[in-house]
């Protein structure tokens, strides 16, 4: 959902509500026996799609 602030678009907030439905050792938010933060769901790191110019090429 975009967060804005004076009518500018300041960021999105994204809900982390099902993050053990997309992958983990077991079904559970956190599991005590992982060694590496890969092993507890899938990760997708924050990547920016547009610019005030407009589409990021990069």
């Amino acid at each position: 959902m975009p967060i804005l602030a004076e009518g500018r678009l300041l960021a999105f907030a994204v809900s982390l509500a099902h993050r053990a439905d997309i992958g983990g050792g077991c079904p559970s938010f956190h599991v005590a026996a992982t060694m590496e933060a890969l092993q507890e769901a899938l990760r997708i790191l924050p990547l920016r799609l547009f610019t005030a110019e407009g589409p990021d090429p990069e």
